[in-house]
């Protein structure tokens, strides 16, 4: 795992950049492709952050594609209001995001769905981007998501322990 620092390296054939700053930790992994040639779904960003109300971390791992967390799953922020995103893991039923919770998949249902990512080839994700209606389908590998959310548990560690600021 990455030290405490900040910088870079590799982990599992993937390369990965992090910094702590204002947003609280961010880690961007990617399959070897330097960050300003990237494509746009070869990465997961892992951040954590402590509530300045609570004191509570709360971590996550994202792409532009999908955010999963402890408590949810959810779908692009940009989603068009009224309509409902999905998202399927390779051959899998897809599974309908509650619109009514921010386009997320919660509890019990995004336990699954994260069991589900972490074994599968191939993320599905059907949205309706904003200013228009049309549902968009896209796609993303997830071949970094183990990694990643192994580094998110890391990261948590660090944090919980008071080794990054």
């Amino acid at each position: 795992m990455p030290s405490a620092g900040g910088s870079g390296g590799a982990i599992d054939g993937f390369t990965y950049l992090y910094r702590v700053g204002g947003q609280g930790i961010l880690i961007s992994l990617s399959s070897g492709t330097p960050p300003e040639k990237m494509a746009r779904y070869n990465s997961w960003w892992v951040a954590c952050d402590k509530d300045a109300m609570t004191d509570k971390t709360s971590c996550r791992v994202a792409s532009p594609l999908i955010m999963a967390s402890d408590v949810a799953v959810c779908a692009p922020s940009n989603t068009f209001p009224g309509t409902v995103a999905m998202v399927r893991v390779d051959s899998l039923p897809a599974v309908e995001m509650d619109q009514v919770e921010g386009k997320c998949v919660l509890g019990g249902a995004a336990v699954k769905l994260r069991a589900a990512m972490e074994t599968g080839q191939t993320l599905a994700v059907r949205y309706h981007k904003w200013p228009y209606k049309a549902a968009v389908d896209e796609k993303q590998g997830l071949a970094s998501y183990v990694v990643a959310a192994k580094m998110m548990e890391w990261l948590r560690a660090e944090a919980l322990a008071g080794k990054l600021k």
